[in-house]
């Protein structure tokens, strides 16, 4: 039976690492209820799907830095220190379900999905108090751990979320009127939370690249299960014309013959929508 995860409770578990929300390996094989060295054996044997990007091993520094951070103990073997935990950021967390290839592990990995968006949020959120937060910083010795990973998220994403507040006001127009399909908006938001957007990120006419990928992939999803035109998607995309809309299933069903993990990514989001 599959235990009830919590935001909280993945949350406790989420540090912040060379500036990505990663997750420990011991962690994630405690959510998925396996050993962390079978883990990391089912990891070695798919290694060319986790890239730098995906995962990585912390440093001896790296990792005394974190075991001072959050108070574990340290253990240590015959040889000294035991093996330096991997890290898995939000991709590599994704990726991992289809290397266990278990239900267990495809419903485990949505609920750390949201529970990445739900950081993101918060961190958002917080962006209006940076400057308060920084002035006061060293009077607040006994501030909460998370607060402090949430600032120095913030600090991060910052200087990217100006650049895309300017974009969006140089070129937004007026919203258009899209239909409504509880079946879409699910596609939709399925896709987006797993790449830590808002749907509306997806529909609208922004071609940032970190979106464009996301938005070929919703617009392949519907025309597979929706069997809607092209003309119709692309209502859902901000107006979009059918040409548009094919270009990218067409891109997406390349790719999926082409690059492994794109085809995994689908795979994921195929077995969520069943």
């Amino acid at each position: 039976m599959l235990m009830e995860l919590s935001v909280g409770e993945v949350e406790r578990r989420i540090h912040i690492i060379r500036g990505q929300k990663v997750m420990l390996d011991r962690d994630l094989a405690y959510f998925y209820q396996v050993k962390t060295s079978n883990l990391n054996k089912a990891v070695r044997r798919n290694s060319e799907r986790f890239p730098e990007e995906f995962m990585f091993q912390l440093t001896r520094q790296e990792n005394e830095r974190l075991i001072f951070q959050i108070g574990i103990s340290k253990r240590t073997g015959r040889g000294g220190l035991r093996k330096l935990p991997n890290c898995f950021t939000q991709e590599g967390v994704a990726m991992l379900s289809s290397v266990l290839n278990s239900d267990r592990a495809v419903q485990v990995n949505i609920a750390i999905m949201k529970t990445f968006v739900h950081l993101r949020r918060i961190a958002e959120h917080a962006n209006a108090a940076v400057i308060d937060l920084e002035a006061g910083a060293a009077t607040l010795s006994n501030i909460d751990r998370k607060l402090d990973e949430i600032l120095f998220a913030v600090k991060a994403m910052t200087q990217e979320q100006k650049k895309q507040a300017r974009k969006r006001q140089i070129t937004q127009r007026l919203p258009h009127k899209r239909p409504h399909n509880g079946r879409v908006d699910l596609i939709l938001n399925l896709v987006a939370q797993h790449f830590g957007f808002e749907s509306v990120n997806l529909e609208n006419t922004g071609r940032h690249e970190t979106v464009v990928l996301p938005r070929q992939i919703a617009m392949y999803l519907i025309k597979k299960h929706e069997h809607l035109s092209y003309r119709k998607i692309g209502d859902y995309f901000g107006g979009r014309d059918h040409t548009t809309v094919l270009h990218a299933c067409r891109q997406i069903e390349e790719a999926i013959e082409k690059d492994k993990i794109i085809k995994e990514l689908v795979d994921f989001f195929e077995k969520a929508l069943s």
